[in-house]
């Protein structure tokens, strides 16, 4: 009977039947019948329902992720399109969930620009970075935040990809590798006397952003000790960033399960608590491929 509904196009009956069968016993196929049916009718609720009901029952495919996703994407759903694609990236890592996602979070309403050198990071960790202008710009941005030593390493894996040191802008390539070393070089030098005078002036955020760079460039313990003390200040101007970092700075050490701990840890609306789980989920379930 489900048959004979389905070929003749009479979905809404066909449902009617699936649905009645399904109350007497659980059946994978028809239940997929069901949402594939859904997914004609582009009735999102349904859809969602069944998803969420899968989900519960760990039955959650990746076939049925993508239906949803191609249903919010056509509704121009951009929430729930980003709140799906981070559910695929999440179970079924790969790097085209994952650069959609990354493109599409920094649109989401609120998001800080801020946190762009975060969303670099997150593309660097799971190699998506492919094109000059990326690595160009990520090392640029780290410059800024006060972490030379991880612009160098920024730099060096594009030199490594092929992405820099060739082209019309190999010149430009290596006046920014230049500048990053020598950067760093008057960092150590000055080390000292710019930790004290951090801590002279009670500049909290100042010292969360040398504790991070200590930790880029190898010296973990002073820097992670640095950065947990920082993060306790009730002074610092975005209080969840530093969380963030904190928790970013643990997995560069190799401190698994207390960067997860300190991400989990991380709120707010801007989305630094986002990225938090992103970096959750690259650390659980790195890309296949």
């Amino acid at each position: 009977l489900i048959g004979i509904y389905m070929s003749a196009g009479d979905l809404k009956k066909a449902n009617a039947a699936i649905e009645r069968q399904l109350n007497e016993h659980d059946d994978p196929k028809l239940r997929a019948d069901l949402m594939q049916n859904y997914y004609k009718q582009r009735n999102i609720k349904a859809l969602e329902s069944e998803l969420h009901a899968a989900e519960k029952n760990g039955r959650l495919s990746e076939d049925q992720l993508g239906m949803l996703a191609h249903i919010q994407l056509k509704k121009n759903d951009k929430a729930g399109y980003v709140n799906t694609i981070e559910k695929l990236a999440a179970n079924y890592p790969n790097a085209r969930y994952w650069t959609d996602l990354l493109n599409r979070v920094q649109n989401k309403p609120g998001f800080s620009g801020r946190l762009a050198v975060d969303v670099y990071r997150l593309k660097l960790a799971n190699n998506l970075m492919k094109k000059p202008s990326e690595f160009m710009e990520m090392a640029q941005l780290v410059l800024q935040a006060g972490a030379p030593a991880e612009a160098l390493k920024v730099i060096d894996k594009g030199y490594k990809a092929g992405a820099l040191g060739t082209g019309p802008d190999a010149a430009r390539h290596q006046r920014l590798k230049d500048l990053a070393e020598k950067t760093l070089a008057d960092q150590n030098k000055t080390l000292a006397a710019t930790e004290a005078q951090l801590i002279k002036d009670a500049d909290h955020d100042g010292l969360a952003s040398l504790g991070y760079a200590l930790v880029q460039s190898g010296q973990a313990d002073k820097g992670l000790k640095m950065l947990i003390e920082a993060s306790k200040a009730d002074d610092l101007k975005h209080p969840e960033d530093v969380k963030l970092h904190l928790g970013e700075a643990y997995a560069v050490a190799g401190k698994k399960q207390q960067a997860i701990n300190t991400f989990k840890s991380v709120g707010g609306t801007d989305g630094a608590a986002d990225l938090a789980r992103y970096f959750i989920m690259a650390i659980n379930k790195p890309i296949s491929g």
